[in-house]
C-alpha cells in the first residue's frame, strides 16, 4: 500500500517537474513548435551525468537495489535519447526526467543499504560476542537450563541466515534478522541472569540451613525423642535433596526443599530454645481449659457427632500422658502430647461450629420457603409483567442453596439464601407500586 502511494507521489512530481520544464521552453524554435531541440539536448546530458554520479556512488556500495534502480535509470535514459534524435522531443523530455529520478533513487538505496549494512554489521558482531559471552557463563556455573540453550540456538541460526542474506546483498532482510536473534540474546541473558541471582540465593540459604542444622542437632540431642530425631532426619534428607537439585539446575525444586527444611528446623529450634517445665505446665492448663469449652458446647448442643465426643475422651488421655510424662522430666515428649491434644480439640470445636452453621442455614431455608407461600398470596392479583420469572429465579437460588449445604458449602449457600429473601422483596415491591 505504501510503497503504490509512493510510485503514485512520485509519478506526479515527475510529470509536474516535466510541465513546467515544457512550460519555460521558447515556442515555436522547432518543427513540432512547442518545445526548444537545444534545451532538452541540455536536460539529456545533465541527467547523463547525474546517472555518472549515481554510477560513482553505487560503485562504492554493495546495494543490489541501488543497482537495479540505476539500470532502469539508463534504459530509461538510452530510450530518451532515441526519441530526441527521432525529433519526439516532449516524450524525449519525460523519458529523462524519469532516468533522472530514478537515478536520484537509486543512490538513495545505495546510501540507505550502506547504512543498513553498517547497523547490520555492528548487530552481528555484538549478538555473536554476547552469545559467547553467554556460553562462557553457562559453562564456568554449570547452568543446565534447556530454555536457555533452546533461545540461544535459535538466535544462533538466526545470525547464520543473516548472513546468508547479506552475501547475496539483502541486507534489509538480514538487518531484519540480526535484529530477531539479538532480542532472543537478551531473553537467554536475562534468564541466565536470573538463574544466577536464584542460584546465588540458594546456596546462601543451604549454607544457612546447615549451620542451623548443626545448632539444633546440639539442643536436642539430650531430650532423646524419637519424634525429633525422626523430623531431624527428613531435614537431612530434604537438605541433600536441595544440595542436589542445585547441581542439576532444578533451582525451583532446590527452593521447595530448601523451604521444607527450614520449616523443620525453625520449629525444632523454637521448641528446643523454650522447652521448659513451666512453660509446658502452662501450656497443659490452657488446653485443660480449652478442653473444658469443648466438653460445655457439646452439652448445649442438641444433636452431636459421636466422633466428637470420642475425639475429646482421646484428647483428654493425651492431656493426662503429657502431665505424667512432665512430672518424669519428660520434657519434650510432654509438650509433643500436649501439642497433639490440642490440635484434636481445636479440630472438633472447627466441626461444631461448621454444624451450627448449617443448622442456621437450614433454619433460613425453612424460613424462605414460608416467605415463598406468602409472596405468592400476595401476588395472586398481582398483574404487573415479570412476577413469574422473578419466582422463577427465586427457585433457582433456593434449590442451589439446598445443594451447597448438603455439599457443606455453607458460605455459598448461605449467600445463595440471602438472594432468594431479596427476590422476594422485590416481587412485595412491584405489586405494592
Amino acid at each position: 500500500m505504501f510503497k503504490r502511494l509512493l510510485n503514485k507521489y512520485r509519478a506526479i512530481i515527475t510529470m509536474t517537474i516535466t510541465s513546467l520544464i515544457i512550460a519555460s521552453f521558447p515556442v515555436g524554435l522547432n518543427a513540432q513548435g512547442t518545445v526548444d531541440s537545444d534545451m532538452v539536448r541540455t536536460a539529456l546530458e545533465r541527467t547523463d551525468e547525474i546517472i555518472r554520479s549515481a554510477y560513482e556512488s553505487i560503485l562504492e556500495s554493495r546495494s543490489s537495489r541501488g543497482r537495479m534502480s540505476l539500470e532502469k535509470a539508463r534504459a530509461l535514459q538510452e530510450k530518451a535519447w532515441e526519441l530526441f534524435k527521432a525529433n519526439r522531443l516532449k516524450m524525449a523530455i519525460s523519458l529523462t526526467l524519469q532516468a533522472r529520478e530514478e537515478a536520484w533513487h537509486a543512490m538513495s538505496l545505495a546510501r540507505l543499504d550502506t547504512q543498513t549494512e553498517g547497523q547490520l554489521t555492528r548487530t552481528v558482531e555484538s549478538t555473536y560476542e554476547k552469545l559467547i559471552r553467554l556460553r562462557e557463563v553457562i559453562i564456568e556455573n554449570a547452568i543446565r537450563d534447556h530454555q536457555t540453550l533452546k533461545l540461544m540456538e535459535e538466535a544462533k541460526n538466526l545470525l547464520e541466515k543473516s548472513t546468508i542474506n547479506a552475501k547475496q546483498l539483502h541486507f534489509q532482510l538480514a538487518l531484519k534478522l540480526a535484529t530477531s536473534s539479538r532480542n532472543l540474546a537478551n531473553r537467554a541473558e536475562e534468564r541466565v541472569r536470573r538463574i544466577l541471582r536464584v542460584k546465588e540465593v540458594a546456596g546462601r540459604k543451604i549454607a544457612s540451613m546447615e549451620r542451623l542444622l548443626e545448632r539444633v542437632r546440639e539442643r536436642v540431642n539430650r531430650e532423646q525423642d524419637e519424634s525429633i530425631a525422626k523430623r531431624i532426619a527428613i531435614a537431612e534428607r530434604e537438605l541433600e535433596r536441595a544440595r542436589r537439585f542445585v547441581r542439576e539446575g532444578e533451582y525451583q525444586k532446590a527452593r521447595q526443599a530448601i523451604n521444607t527444611t527450614e520449616k523443620i528446623l525453625r520449629s525444632l529450634a523454637r521448641n528446643a530454645e523454650g522447652i521448659d517445665s513451666q512453660r509446658i505446665q502452662r501450656r497443659i492448663e490452657e488446653t485443660y481449659r480449652l478442653l473444658e469449652r469443648a466438653m460445655e458446647t457439646i452439652a448445649n448442643t442438641e444433636t452431636v457427632n459421636p466422633g466428637a465426643e470420642e475425639a475429646l475422651a482421646e484428647a483428654k488421655a493425651l492431656l493426662n500422658k503429657s502431665q505424667e510424662a512432665l512430672m518424669n522430666d519428660r520434657k519434650a515428649e510432654s509438650m509433643r502430647l500436649v501439642e497433639q491434644a490440642r490440635k484434636m480439640i481445636l479440630n472438633v470445636t472447627r466441626k461444631l461450629k461448621r454444624e451450627a452453621n448449617a443448622e442456621d442455614i437450614m433454619r433460613r431455608i425453612e424460613e424462605v420457603e414460608k416467605m415463598r407461600s406468602e409472596v405468592r398470596e400476595i401476588s395472586r392479583n398481582c398483574t404487573k409483567k415479570g412476577i413469574e420469572r422473578l419466582f422463577e429465579r427465586a427457585e433457582v437460588h433456593i434449590n442451589r442453596a439446598k445443594e451447597m449445604l448438603r455439599g457443606k458449602r455453607l458460605d455459598q449457600a448461605s449467600a445463595e439464601v440471602q438472594i432468594t429473601i431479596n427476590i422476594y422483596e422485590r416481587i412485595k415491591e412491584i405489586c405494592a407500586l
